[in-house]
């Protein structure tokens, strides 16, 4: 991914910092990469992450998504939709073969979703192309 990309001034690259018994020596400037992304890199991963994502609406029967819970997300396959005027349920078996279901409110739900073959390698040249549109303070040129 060439998304920009810049030297941890941090840890001057090495990715390690000072010592600590909970991560060791892991910069937390880079977590441990040793590079970080400008604030141009930065708006193009929002926007790379946000296409990722799909609505409520667009999620259809059989989809895989990842559903925000607890902190951590969970895929389902998705096998049931319901809606009303503000609240939904996506329903869906796990990946352990449980059956989850998910009610939440409001129009504006996101959920992450499985990529098909190729369709990665296309997202990623459309947030580097998205990338060039911006200025180095990650703004939209005029």
């Amino acid at each position: 991914m060439a998304l920009e990309r810049t030297t941890c001034s941090r840890c001057g690259g090495s990715g390690e910092y000072s010592f600590n018994m909970k991560d060791g020596s892991r910069c937390y400037g880079c977590n441990g990469k040793g590079t970080k992304l400008t604030k141009r890199g930065a708006v193009a991963m929002q926007h790379l992450v946000h296409s990722m994502e799909v609505s409520f609406e667009q999620v259809q029967l059989g989809d895989k998504v990842g559903i925000k819970v607890m902190g951590g997300i969970w895929w389902v396959t998705v096998n049931e939709l319901e809606s009303s005027s503000d609240t939904y349920t996506i329903g869906g078996l796990r990946l352990n073969g449980e059956q989850y279901a998910h009610t939440g409110r409001g129009s504006d739900a996101r959920f992450k979703r499985v990529l098909v073959e190729g369709e990665r390698a296309q997202l990623i040249e459309a947030a580097e192309q998205f990338q060039a549109t911006l200025t180095k303070q990650g703004k939209p040129r005029k």
